[in-house]
This record gives C-alpha cells, structure tokens and sequence, in this order.
C-alpha cells in the first residue's frame, strides 16, 4: 500500500448509503486529507476495488447489502494484509469496536463520528497508525473483566452474523441467502448462538440484539 504525500492520499469508500459516501467524500476533500475517494456501493464490488487499486485508507461499512462488512475485512487482508482498513458502522462500538480490531482494522468509528474526528483519524492511519477511540479502548480493558455487561466473546465471526441478521428480522431462508449458507447451517448456528447467550427463543435473540445496537 503506497504511502503518497497527504495531497495525493487515495482513499476508498464501500458503503451502500450514496448520500453518506458523497458527504464523507466532501469532507475528506475539502479537509485536504486526501486527493480522490474511490466509491463502492457492495461488498462485491468494493472487495475488487480494494484488491485492484492502490488504496492509502479502505473505510468499510459493517452493514453491507450483499455481505458483512468483516467478511470483506477479511477477504481484503487474506490478500492484501498491508492494507489500512477502518470500520465505519452505524452500530456499537461496544459489540463490533473490539470484533473489528481484533479481525485487522486499524480503527473503528461510529457514522456520527464528527468529521474534525474522521480526518484526524484517517491522517493517522494514512501516516501508518492506528485509531482507537477512548470506547474502544475502555472495552478493550474491561474485556476480560468478569462482568455480564460485557461484549460478546464467545461467538465465533460466523455465529456473530447470524446473530445480527436474526436480529434485523431476517427469516432463516433470508439469513441463508444473505450469509451465502444452507437454511440447515443457518439453524445449527441459531442453535449454537441461543447455547451460548443462554437464551431459548428467535424472539430472545431478536431482543438481545436490538437491547445491544447489534442488529444488521
């Protein structure tokens, strides 16, 4: 990943919001933080961008159309692990702040993040850093803490998605489709993620996820 002076920063935005992706284009360009933004609106064709183009920051969003956003974290880092990936999620920090970190990112931020914030952030990362914000960091501490309130360590990425799409209101078959799994699979992982949160029903988990901004 090339490492161009701050007028020449090429920045790539995968986000299916047009509205969002243009005001954060506006403010990345106008701030001097970089000179082009690259735009995607799927995770198709924001992960052939990302892997076909020289990029100095990728912001991602988590709730994708297609795909989750940490599948394509990944799909970008198997391939090219030098990229400077940050997440751009709408949901809490709490839940994915920690799961984006721990996946490659180099930072995490809310969509109502100020944009004095955004550039400062993307500055840094572009300068080879990391962003952290003071909620991710305090969830990092209280992490391993022995506390009910904390986030969810114990699912597995995949299990971690089905719970999000149960909890956006998705079918099974629609959970299937959107996960590219069978209805089968998708039933074995609800299994699995109502063992682990000691929860029996889909409408425990539609609220587990609504109760922790997770949904989507």
């Amino acid at each position: 990943m090339p490492n161009h002076p701050e007028h020449g920063r090429r920045i790539l935005l995968i986000d299916d919001h047009q509205m969002l992706r243009d005001g954060l284009e506006r403010i990345l360009i106008l701030s001097g933080v970089c000179a082009y933004c690259g735009h995607a609106d799927n995770a198709g064709d924001g992960l052939h961008l990302a892997l076909s183009e020289p990029w100095d920051v990728i912001l991602l969003d988590i709730a994708l159309p297609d795909r989750n956003g940490l599948e394509v974290l990944k799909g970008i880092l198997d391939q090219r692990p030098e990229s400077r990936v940050v997440i751009l999620s709408m949901y809490s920090a709490r839940e994915y702040g920690l799961r984006a970190m721990h996946a490659g990112a180099v930072g995490f931020l809310c969509k109502a993040t100020a944009a004095a914030e955004l550039v400062q952030a993307v500055r840094e990362i572009a300068q080879g850093g990391r962003y952290i914000t003071t909620e991710v960091a305090e969830l990092a501490i209280e992490y391993g803490a022995p506390t009910t309130q904390r986030a969810t360590p114990t699912l597995s990425d995949r299990e971690f998605q089905v719970l999000c799409a149960i909890g956006a209101g998705m079918r099974p078959s629609e959970v299937a489709s959107y996960l590219g799994l069978s209805p089968k699979t998708v039933g074995t992982y609800r299994a699995r993620v109502l063992l682990k949160l000691g929860l029996s029903t889909t409408p425990e988990l539609i609220r587990y996820a609504a109760d922790r901004g997770i949904a989507g």
